[in-house]
């Protein structure tokens, strides 16, 4: 199979790779730095890392209306009508998930990195110009290090997906044509 990943979608695609090639025909991540030892979590991720501080973050974010959540996405790129789907999507239960999986996952880049190295079935690296919460020198590194492809797509952001699904597709599909 062809696996792609964004986001967190992407880290795993990467542990994906790392455990099972096998399974893979090609992988696609926009989360490569997680991958690198060097990696360090954005300053959400560290809120919600802390005890304390994560739960505050979310009480805070579920007690406002869901137009100003809605405006944070925005504010990230997400278009309008993505941006309240998301932001209604995000519940006490959310919440919860999201600070488990930050909170497990505090060394991931150390953790990871040996294997994610070896990674050696056909990939590429996504690299959002535009992206405020993930690496790109430790994406780079990743890369290298793997011996993957890497696409920068910029003037996007993290939300590329919704920002510009064509340019998107576009990319894969030059990728997948790319193997053969």
């Amino acid at each position: 199979m062809d696996l792609v990943g964004h986001d967190w979608g992407g880290g795993f695609t990467l542990r994906a790779a790392s455990l099972r090639p096998d399974l893979l025909h090609s992988w696609v991540s926009d989360a490569a730095g997680v991958g690198d030892v060097e990696f360090r979590w954005h300053e959400f991720a560290k809120i919600w890392q802390t005890p304390g501080a994560g739960e505050q973050f979310f009480r805070d974010q579920l007690a406002l209306p869901i137009e100003e959540r809605a405006a944070t996405f925005e504010g990230f790129g997400v278009p309008p009508k993505r941006a309240r789907d998301l932001a209604s999507g995000i519940d006490e239960t959310m919440a919860e998930c999201i600070l488990e999986l930050y909170r497990s996952a505090v060394d991931v880049g150390k953790e990871w990195a040996a294997r994610i190295r070896n990674i050696r079935t056909p990939g590429l690296v996504v690299i959002p110009g535009d992206d405020p919460f993930l690496a790109a020198d430790g994406a780079e590194r990743t890369a290298q290090g793997c011996g993957a492809e890497v696409a920068r797509l910029e003037g996007l952001g993290h939300w590329w997906p919704l920002q510009a699904p064509k340019r998107g597709a576009e990319m894969l599909s030059r990728f997948w044509a790319s193997l053969g």
